[in-house]
């Protein structure tokens, strides 16, 4: 793909840039699934209109012909919000706001997927009508992301038919999924100063990831590492059983996991953010201000695909933006 080998050596030049030497890009050879053909188009009482900035996520089902439902607005998603309202079968438009700085983030569609809808549609609060592309889980439901102009245009229209009474909104949704088996994908990297040469047991495959926590208050975390689910978003050698290890500042160990419902299983599922496949870890934990590492290697020595998140758990839940995950050799 070079467009995706063409963002990755932009990547790996800003790290240079930053003043690390050891940066490098690899290519891979998998299997990997995208969209090739797409469209969402509104009806209504006036012209239809195309929603131009749609964008399904990868993580998203081919739909067969046409599908055509009803629209039907669920604000941000919560349980609260959709109480009363008949979303099995309809198109479900949420709202979602990102992270400051970012066009896009990882949504928990955990509440919205139970309803039962044919299609989400995710407005996402920003300037412009920018397309965008994230792989959160849509439960094996077509789910799109909309730039800031169709999302603003979409909640308005849908708006006003509540306020006036006006015949309902539908939508028209086409989607096709292509898998190529020999696709070649890529991936930069970077060696941090002070931290490449640090030895443990796992040896050299592992990740790390570190984010830093300011301010003066203690802050509830969910923090998981996902492997096998991420082949549901087309991605080749995923890691089949992520262990996951939080670390302080100075190095010292936190906080394990391996499978996330080994402990805490209540407590992850509680925040609506637990992991796909009972492999994957995760853990809940307060921590004080300071800067963290979250390490994660695969059962037994194994290698692959991973993938790190942190969510903040203090209203409203967040995911919080990482430093990038570094893969570690000697």
């Amino acid at each position: 793909m070079p467009a995706l080998l063409e963002t990755n050596e932009w990547v790996a030049a800003q790290f240079r840039n930053a003043g690390i030497a050891q940066v490098g890009v690899e290519q891979h050879t998998g299997s990997l699934t995208i969209p090739t053909g797409w469209s969402v188009t509104v009806h209504g009482p006036g012209p239809d209109t195309v929603l131009q900035s749609s964008m399904p996520i990868r993580t998203s089902p081919s739909i067969s012909g046409t599908l055509n439902a009803p629209l039907v607005f669920v604000g941000a998603g919560s349980s609260a919000e959709m109480a009363g309202k008949s979303v099995q079968g309809k198109v479900a438009v949420i709202h979602k706001k990102p992270n400051p700085g970012l066009f896009f983030a990882r949504f928990s569609l955990t509440d919205l997927i139970a309803a039962q809808p044919a299609a989400i549609l995710v407005t996402i609060e920003l300037p412009g009508n920018m397309m965008s592309q994230d792989s959160c889980a849509s439960g094996n439901i077509p789910c799109f992301y909309l730039g800031g102009a169709d999302g603003q245009f979409l909640e308005a229209a849908l708006a006003a038919v509540d306020r006036t009474g006006a015949a309902q909104l539908t939508a028209s949704v086409q989607l096709t999924m292509t898998t190529y088996p020999s696709a070649v994908v890529s991936n930069a990297y970077a060696f941090i100063p002070g931290m490449n040469n640090r030895r443990d047991r796992r040896g050299e495959n592992i990740m790390i990831s570190g984010i830093i926590i300011t301010g003066t208050d203690p802050l509830p975390l969910l923090i998981r590492a996902l492997g096998p689910s991420l082949s549901n978003a087309g991605l080749a050698n995923p890691l089949q059983d992520p262990i996951l290890e939080l670390h302080d500042g100075n190095g010292s160990l936190i906080a394990s996991n391996d499978n996330w419902k080994d402990t805490q299983q209540t407590e992850i599922e509680a925040t609506g953010l637990a992991p796909i496949d009972d492999r994957e870890a995760a853990m809940v934990i307060t921590v004080f201000p300071g800067f963290y590492t979250a390490v994660v290697a695969g059962a037994g020595g194994t290698t692959g695909l991973g993938f790190v998140q942190f969510y903040s758990l203090a209203s409203p839940i967040r995911e919080l933006d990482p430093a990038p995950i570094i893969k570690r050799r000697r």
